[in-house]
């Protein structure tokens, strides 16, 4: 995926780009859901405020170019796409945090993917709460990605994911007991 900065999103400060995001999430795009699929079978995640306000103001996980990125593309109404077509990496039970967001969670489901964002790849880490009754889009977290996907090799849907890259291996060191998602 490939995402550029509009010229109007530009000419905000990062104070309104923020809140740009959170009002269009909020306003424009309430109820509406990120689309995820899970060893083959599809499920839909809702956007919970708290959530969004935490992926806007309280993210601690994206690096500093990562987290402007988001803000941008976020900005620019392309927040539910960054989530969906995101590639499922893992699960784990919820660890027994017990803030707001996580007290009603059962499980976390982990996704992947790379896109492009004013000419910079960055690696993407959606983190969806399973309630057992709803999905919520926890995080989305954006770190300036450390290879670069081959674009000529790589297809996920369309998109170029960090996930589906070929990794040449020497079959005399490869580890013959990994673990796949």
């Amino acid at each position: 995926e490939v995402y550029e900065t509009s010229n109007s999103t530009k000419e905000l400060s990062y104070k309104e780009r923020k809140q740009k995001l959170l009002d269009t999430m909020k306003n424009e795009f309430a109820g509406r859901t990120a689309k995820f699929t899970k060893n083959g079978e599809v499920y839909y995640a809702f956007y919970d405020k708290d959530g969004l306000n935490k992926g806007v103001y309280g993210d601690k996980k994206s690096d500093k170019k990562g987290y402007k990125a988001k803000i941008n593309i976020g900005a620019d109404g392309n927040y539910i796409e960054l989530a969906e077509n995101a590639l499922y990496v893992d699960s784990s039970k919820e660890s027994g945090k017990q803030n707001r967001f996580h007290k009603d969670a059962k499980e976390w489901d982990y996704y992947v993917k790379t896109v492009k964002s004013d000419g910079v790849y960055y690696d993407v880490l959606v983190n969806v709460k399973n309630t057992g009754d709803n999905q919520f889009v926890y995080d989305i977290t954006l770190k300036e990605a450390v290879s670069l996907p081959d674009t000529e090799n790589v297809s996920y849907a369309g998109n170029s994911t960090a996930s589906n890259n070929n990794v040449p291996q020497n079959k005399e060191n490869a580890t013959e007991n990994v673990k796949k998602p």
